[in-house]
């Protein structure tokens, strides 16, 4: 999780919501908005997941910090956010689906076969990390 807090301005966002798909029991979320006290977090995960969030979220960030019941492979309920969060999603689709890493000029004509409006904006690889970050925008209304 440092690899993602230390290596992306989550601070550049200003009273905005962040999104963390398939956020589990919100272990990214949770420092996000501890050292974002701007941003509201939506930790969504399917419902046996996310059940129990609430108990598990320290008093301070509740009111920052809510969990919603959300499959990844359906269409996106959130309308607006500032960030989704998508993270180990090509792992999981890769375990599951039998795909495939992918390179930047990979991504980015997945990006704009999911929507010509989404645009890859950047990929950072933190140092000593094994996962990078990708900043996809979208360009849409």
């Amino acid at each position: 999780m440092d690899h993602l807090t230390d290596n992306f301005d989550f601070g550049s966002i200003e009273a905005g919501t962040i999104v963390d798909v398939g956020g589990s029991h919100g272990q990214v979320s949770i420092p996000i908005a501890r050292n974002n006290p701007q941003v509201k977090c939506i930790v969504q995960d399917l419902p046996d997941t996310i059940v129990g969030l609430d108990s598990r979220l320290p008093e301070d960030l509740k009111d920052r910090i809510s969990g919603m019941a959300h499959d990844f492979l359906t269409p996106q309920r959130v309308k607006g956010a500032d960030i989704y969060l998508f993270r180990l999603m090509d792992i999981s689709m890769k375990a599951f689906n039998n795909a495939r890493e992918r390179d930047p000029e990979t991504w980015a004509t997945l990006f704009s076969k999911a929507d010509p409006r989404f645009q890859l904006k950047g990929i950072t690889l933190p140092p000593e990390a094994r996962m990078a970050i990708i900043l996809a925008e979208w360009q849409g209304e």
